[in-house]
């Protein structure tokens, strides 16, 4: 929705929002299967945990998601 409303905008997103208060051990997963999520509707960037290495393979675009 974000490009309809402003054309040229860049969206930025931080991922540990999204699962905070999830428990530890599916945080990792929501926050990969999230960006994921966001990169195929446009996300620009992502503030991640980048000791995830899934995660950053993820962002690289280093895994087939």
């Amino acid at each position: 929705m974000l490009p309809e409303i402003c054309p040229g905008c860049k969206s930025i997103v931080g991922l540990s929002n999204v699962s905070n208060g999830t428990p530890a051990e599916l945080r990792p997963y929501l926050n990969r299967t999230y960006l994921v999520m966001l990169e195929r509707c446009g996300l620009y960037a992502a503030i991640a945990d980048a000791l995830d290495e899934e995660l950053m393979a993820i962002a690289r675009g280093k895994r087939r998601s």
